[in-house]
């Protein structure tokens, strides 16, 4: 299984949009292939290159109060939010000593560039995303794992809206018990014994059981 096939695949219906979006703009560009969804099991490294990115969403927050809206006919409750949704995107490229290795962070502020722009707002709008901001991208170069060697990583963090609903089932009622009014009468001309009197305001509603 391929890497795009793994990204199909995932639960977060909006990934296989932002692998697009990297695969056809980061630039200095890399193979499409490198372009990897993190934070999946059984996922390789590309071999023989250090020229790959790697993203996934690190966090969701709602950003609105909850709005429901109630079916009374199918006795269906669908609730509607407003969400920001953050993808990390973690740039990386190979490197040799005695040179300025900033492939990485081209990569990482074209990407910063674009996603707000006219191109990222029209690549994202079929998905229901819209573009917010991009952060400034951070330095996150690491040791490689098989060597002493650095393995050079500049991060950005993409920032997108998104409007989010889900639909539960609310079981209602479709009958109401029948109220006998026996009388409603002001305040002041009330009976002193009011055991069976609903006061409601300035004005007693005096009910009886429904026979």
């Amino acid at each position: 299984m391929n890497e795009l096939e793994n990204i199909i695949s995932t639960d977060f219906a909006d990934v296989k949009g932002v692998y697009d979006f990297l695969s056809k703009y980061i630039y200095p560009a890399i193979d499409p292939d490198c372009v990897i969804y993190g934070n999946q099991n059984n996922i390789t490294l590309p071999e023989n290159t250090n020229d790959y990115c790697i993203f996934y969403v690190e966090n969701g927050m709602q950003t609105s109060t909850t709005i429901e809206e109630y079916d009374p006919e199918k006795e269906l409750l669908t609730l509607h939010g407003k969400k920001e949704i953050i993808v990390r995107v973690d740039c990386y490229a190979k490197s040799e000593n005695g040179q300025i290795n900033d492939i990485a962070l081209q990569r990482a502020q074209n990407l910063q560039t674009i996603f707000r722009s006219s191109v990222g707002v029209r690549q994202f709008k079929e998905l229901g995303l819209v573009p917010l901001f991009a952060d400034d991208p951070n330095d996150t170069t690491l040791n490689s794992n098989d060597s002493d060697n650095y393995l050079y990583r500049w991060t950005v963090k993409l920032h997108c809206y998104l409007n989010h609903s889900i639909t539960v089932s609310e079981e209602g009622f479709k009958e109401v018990p029948k109220i006998k009014l026996n009388s409603i009468l002001p305040h002041d001309q009330q009976p002193t014994d009011q055991g069976d009197t609903l006061h409601v305001s300035n004005i007693d509603i005096k009910i009886k059981d429904s026979e």
